[in-house]
């Protein structure tokens, strides 16, 4: 019982993510759940962090964390604890797996698919682009470019009722088609109410643009 209890305690943490042009100062204080699990304790700092991207989200701002670890370090168990306190957002998660690593496009299908709805708003181009991708439509091969946008403006449209969480799991066995795609929309969504998380073993790349930790 006292570790349940445990679980729905809160402690009032500072946020020592510096974002461009902000100081450590300058940064309100985040609100993060304190959690019983054994391989969060001591995560403070981590939890923090992923409290500012979930919070950022929620008001407006657009942001991104790669968390880098050795397997068993705790990266998935960071994820499922940003999930947990993702109350009224938009979840959209992927893991990437070896099997479908040299399959095109596959962890964006896992990661898009709760908004198939949507894909009908897209203008014609993204929306072509992004059905013959995801094997919704046969014929070529779909320009990168058009569905790294379809990506970004699903995610839009997405957010626009309620704030979005994206997270990626294992990113070092993402395939390369699904992490352009990825990488194009995070880059892009600072002035979207989206929050992206991701996690890479510790000689995965990293993302451009993403902050490490």
């Amino acid at each position: 019982m006292a570790m349940r209890a445990l679980t729905r305690r809160h402690r009032l943490l500072s946020a020592s993510v510096l974002a461009s042009g902000q100081t450590l100062a300058s940064r309100p204080a985040v609100r993060v759940r304190w959690y019983a699990r054994p391989v969060l304790i001591g995560r403070e700092a981590a939890l923090a962090r992923i409290a500012w991207v979930v919070s950022g989200a929620r008001a407006g701002r657009g942001g991104a964390l790669l968390l880098r670890g050795e397997p068993g370090s705790g990266k998935t168990a960071l994820l499922g604890a940003a999930a947990e306190d993702s109350d009224g957002m938009t979840v959209l998660r992927c893991t990437g797996t070896q099997d479908e690593r040299g399959l095109p496009y596959a962890a964006l299908h896992a990661l898009v698919r709760p908004l198939r709805s949507l894909v009908a708003e897209l203008v014609p181009a993204q929306r072509d682009a992004l059905e013959l991708a995801l094997g919704v439509t046969v014929g070529g091969q779909p320009a990168p470019l058009l569905v790294g946008a379809a990506t970004l403006s699903l995610l839009d449209a997405a957010c626009s009722g309620t704030p979005v969480l994206v997270l990626v799991d294992d990113l070092q066995w993402i395939d390369v088609e699904s992490r352009a795609a990825i990488g194009f929309a995070v880059r892009r969504l600072a002035d979207d109410a989206v929050g992206v998380l991701l996690a890479v073993r510790p000689d995965g790349a990293g993302m451009s643009g993403v902050e490490s930790y």
